[in-house]
């Protein structure tokens, strides 16, 4: 084969390599959200709310599959809701333990302001012997 019919067959198996490489190669985001979302569910149940945090897992594996059809833009934004998700599912996580931090709080306020009120007066009704 002459030289100059083996450089352009050559360069255009270069490309096709590069391009082949290009596609596999997950956007940062995307392993980013992999490792959030698989960090938020090896965490102990109610460090996450579960509903949000299966929102991120499915968001995660759309954009894998994204990934996959080399749809890296549609990969990168399913990788972005699936971090919002995740944080989202920790917040409120916090949020529901802060309100129950308050309630018992509020519990105890109570249990301690009926310890500390005095002794209600006897009814005048009653005779003293």
């Amino acid at each position: 084969m002459p030289a100059v019919v083996a450089q352009p067959r050559l360069a255009v198996a270069g490309l096709a390599l590069v391009l082949a490489a290009c596609s596999s190669t997950p956007p940062p985001s995307l392993t980013q959200a992999q490792g959030e979302v698989h960090q938020a569910m090896n965490a102990p149940p109610d460090d996450y709310s579960r509903p949000e945090l299966d929102e991120a897992r499915l968001k995660v594996s759309q954009a894998e599959n994204a990934n996959h059809s080399g749809d890296q833009r549609s990969a990168a934004e399913l990788s972005q809701e699936a971090m919002a998700d995740v944080q989202l599912a920790r917040s409120l996580a916090d949020a529901q333990k802060a309100q129950q931090a308050a309630h018992d709080m509020q519990s105890t306020i109570n249990a301690l302001r009926q310890e500390a009120a005095p002794p209600a007066p006897a009814p005048s009704g009653e005779s003293q012997r």
